[in-house]
């Protein structure tokens, strides 16, 4: 079965490791042709990463809260309350040594590939078909800009988690009879929802927002199980997100946190850039509404699902 199954999705194998060969390439080939170090910063190929090192830094010489990545007299400062992604990136790094550059080459492979075999993974559980699965996972990694997954943190390790939150919530979907594995799921979702607090602010705000319309909505429909099992991650993951906010509190306290944010222009409104999403999101939601009243499809729990995560999409796209 093992052997089955390995053929059968050898193509998504293969895709992800081309993926991950696609995001490296330009290293290797200015390693052969130039000489260039993978260690040299010269492999820095967006801003974000100056940052994203800086912490990660901080995390291996002993600063694993990364109260601030670039001054030493503030090391005693509130600690950022979105540190985990570099805290967990920086690990390997502190186990086995090496440059922080060189190893962000080998994570621009390691993880690029990992996000191609889950995306693929959810897509097939979702469709059942393996032709649609490698089409929207080639969708997702090589149809955008060659820099939207060149960032080691943020998205490489982060949507990790956000991509694993998704699998997890949606096989729960169909886990609402057998009431170990029903659990299991919970357990692990709530684990994962938790995380994304100390991950990624946006992560775990949307899923918030799509955790409440999918009860809502399972509720008003009778599906009460569906729903409980959504609180239940809403409020297995607030369990261990009650640290962050007292970090985030004793941040928000710092004199400099308002002029901060103002500079990077996190307090003002990003629309209409959040078209990007409405408009797809929309699309989508009409898309639907006329195969279901065409009766291509039903509406079902898991269509359920799937359109309260395109709402909620909508919801947060300019949520900062």
């Amino acid at each position: 079965m093992t052997t089955t199954m390995f053929r059968t999705h050898l193509p998504a194998l293969l895709l992800a490791i081309i993926v991950g060969f696609i995001l490296v390439l330009p290293a290797i080939a200015a390693k052969i042709r130039y000489g260039i170090d993978f260690s040299s910063p010269l492999n820095i190929r967006i801003q974000d990463e100056f940052f994203y090192f800086a912490r990660i830094r901080d995390v291996i010489d002993g600063y694993p809260t990364i109260g601030n990545a670039y001054l030493w007299e503030h090391k005693a400062k509130p600690p950022s309350p979105v540190f985990l992604g570099e805290w967990l990136v920086a690990q390997p790094i502190k186990w086995f040594g090496g440059e922080v550059v060189a190893w962000g080459v080998l994570y621009d492979f390691i993880l690029p590939a990992l996000i191609s075999l889950i995306t693929y993974v959810g897509l097939f559980a979702a469709t059942k078909l393996r032709w649609l699965s490698l089409l929207g996972t080639i969708f997702l990694l090589l149809s955008f800009s060659p820099s939207d997954f060149t960032r080691v943190v943020s998205p490489q390790f982060n949507f990790l988690f956000w991509l694993s939150l998704f699998l997890l919530s949606y096989l729960l979907t169909r886990e609402i009879q057998d009431s170990r594995r029903r659990w299991l799921l919970v357990l692990a979702a709530a684990l994962n929802f938790g995380a994304l607090f100390y991950i990624y602010t946006y992560y775990w705000t949307f899923y918030l927002v799509f955790f409440a319309i999918f009860a809502l909505m399972a509720v008003l429909r009778g599906e009460h199980a569906a729903a409980i099992n959504s609180g239940a991650i809403v409020a297995g993951g607030s369990l261990i997100a009650i640290p962050y906010f007292f970090i985030m509190l004793r941040a928000l306290r710092l004199p400099e946190y308002a002029e901060t944010l103002r500079r990077i222009g996190m307090i003002e409104t990003h629309f209409p850039s959040g078209i990007a999403i409405v408009i797809p999101a929309l699309a989508l939601l009409i898309a639907y509404a006329v195969f279901r009243r065409l009766g291509w499809i039903s509406w079902d729990r898991e269509a359920l699902f799937l359109a309260s995560g395109v709402l909620a999409a909508a919801m947060v796209a300019n949520q900062h």
